[in-house]
């Protein structure tokens, strides 16, 4: 008698472990969920942060076109030509021969 007691019991036990496995498990399920969203989240919000600041640029890009200078350098008029800076005189170096002594032999 006092065995079936026993059995009962530790039939009892290993249901109620059982249960708390399977809680643990829904509740390490559920987080995992909740930072996979998360995550999901933060990525979503970049995509569209990134997406509003290209269309801003494009927008901003073109009202600074439309309200520009409306004066533009015409393709067929070229500039001055350059000028070219005077080139320097050579200088005539003094002779160090003494034609002299050359002029006797």
């Amino acid at each position: 008698m006092a065995s079936r007691w026993f059995l009962i019991l530790a039939c009892i036990a290993v249901l109620s472990s059982c249960d708390r496995e399977k809680k643990q498990r829904e509740a390490t399920i559920a987080r995992g969920v909740e930072i996979k969203i998360e995550q999901f989240r933060k990525r979503q919000e970049a995509i569209c942060k990134r997406e509003a600041i290209d269309k801003a640029v494009v927008v901003a890009d073109s009202l600074m076109r439309s309200t520009g200078p409306k004066t533009a350098v015409k393709p067929g008029v070229k500039p001055p030509p350059a000028i070219k800076p005077v080139k320097p005189a050579v200088k005539q170096l003094p002779d160090t021969l003494r034609h002299d002594a050359l002029k006797k032999n």
